[in-house]
């Protein structure tokens, strides 16, 4: 898929469902936790680590958050935050035009 199809489909995706968001920068910030670390005691490639600390990927492994959380000692919500203020805009905007 072509980089405007991808970024037309996320937005998409976004609009229509809310989105995710990870927060593991934040929580390891707030605990004074090193990335580095986590990435020693977590055993997981340090590229892909960083990856969930900055909350750049679209897709991700139940796999990794379930040994970040095992690591941490924390629960998934702690580093993952649903958004579904884009889902109430979209509704909002629909009901706009169908009162027009």
């Amino acid at each position: 898929m072509g980089a405007v199809c991808r970024s037309i489909y996320n937005e998409y995706l976004e609009a229509e469902y809310g989105s995710g968001t990870l927060r593991l920068k934040e929580y390891l910030n707030e605990r004074n936790i090193p990335l580095s670390d986590l990435i020693a005691k977590a055993d997981i490639d340090a590229n892909t680590l960083r990856r969930y600390y900055t909350d750049s990927l679209k897709n991700v492994s139940l796999d990794i958050l379930g040994k970040i959380c095992y690591c941490l000692e924390c629960n998934l919500c702690d580093i993952l935050v649903y958004d579904s203020s884009a889902q109430k805009r979209k509704s909002k905007v629909k009901e706009s035009n169908d009162n027009m």
